[in-house]
């Protein structure tokens, strides 16, 4: 197991630091993975990020589960520090790779956060072993209904560019606007840490890989919303559903497309909250989360 020493990125959240905690990496199969923990009580607490995305995208949120659980929040099979393999990218790679990260780590049973197509792998894990599954909450969550944005859409074409390393600071600030709908949580520090993941050419070629498999231009793939028809409604793991109500990426109106299918889903929606809502409104988004993970062990439970 390495590691690297920790920094601190001053200026996020107003005047808050944001704090990064010690690059750590462990071999998950054949995947060497960079992640992060923090915490040294309580039960397993595993954080997935988002499609494109890394695990620094949960620098406002680890330090205050880490005060109630052991937390782990690993760059994703193909994403950030971690290897990039020649693989298929599909959902089940993934799940794979969730399942040799949790090995690694000797972790036989945790609690399960997922952001966008973190989610869609902690729901898809929860699914395949809800045995080493406690609770399960789905962060602006595909996989929940027939709706998705137009630009992931479009990134089903063979020549939309998802370069966002060319893209000026400037344009990027402006397209902020579809995932952050607070003015004041659209910060520098956000518009460079979206550009610094995207510069990696392997992480853009799996965000088209993904997007092409499960979307085409007119929405989800049939054989995806079966996947949902058939799967949501046996779900056997406590889950709580948390999503932006301004969410543009992936719009709210799948939650209650997915709460029609499986009413044992607890759904909490956030005003004023768009697809980042683990850093746009954090604070509620913490206390919503820890308060589930408290909740009496069986509920929602099915058999």
């Amino acid at each position: 197991m390495e590691s690297r020493p920790s920094e601190i990125i001053e200026g996020v959240a107003g005047d808050r630091p944001w704090h990064r905690l010690e690059d750590r990496y462990i071999q998950a199969g054949d995947v060497r993975t960079r992640y992060w923990q923090q915490g040294s009580q309580g039960s397993n607490l595993v954080l997935l990020h988002g499609l494109g995305s890394y695990l620094d995208s949960w620098c406002l949120n680890i330090g205050e589960f880490a005060r109630r659980y052991r937390v782990y929040a690993p760059d994703l099979l193909g994403h950030g520090y971690t290897d990039k393999p020649q693989v298929s990218y599909s959902l089940d790679c993934f799940v794979t790779f969730l399942s040799d990260f949790l090995s690694a780590l000797g972790l036989d049973r945790t609690h399960l956060v997922g952001h966008s197509w973190g989610g869609a792998v902690a729901l898809r894990f929860a699914e395949q072993y809800p045995e080493r599954v406690e609770r399960l909450v789905l962060a602006g969550s595909p996989g929940l209904g027939p709706n998705v944005a137009l630009w992931l859409r479009l990134l089903t074409l063979p020549f939309f560019n998802t370069n966002a390393a060319r893209v000026g600071r400037r344009i990027l600030k402006i397209a902020s606007r579809t995932v952050i709908v607070r003015p004041e949580k659209r910060t520098p520090e956000w518009i460079g840490m979206t550009q610094e993941r995207m510069k990696i050419s392997e992480v853009r070629a799996v965000v088209r890989a993904v997007a092409r498999k499960y979307l085409r231009l007119r929405g989800l793939r049939p054989e995806v919303m079966e996947m949902i028809r058939t799967q949501l409604p046996e779900l056997r793991v406590p889950t709580l559903v948390i999503h932006g109500l301004n969410d543009w990426l992936i719009p709210p109106s799948n939650v209650a497309f997915a709460k029609t299918l499986n009413p044992t889903l607890e759904v909490k929606l956030l005003e004023r909250c768009g697809h980042e809502l683990q850093y746009e409104c954090a604070e509620e988004f913490n206390q919503a989360v820890l308060e589930f993970l408290a909740g009496p062990a069986d509920l929602h439970s099915r058999t």
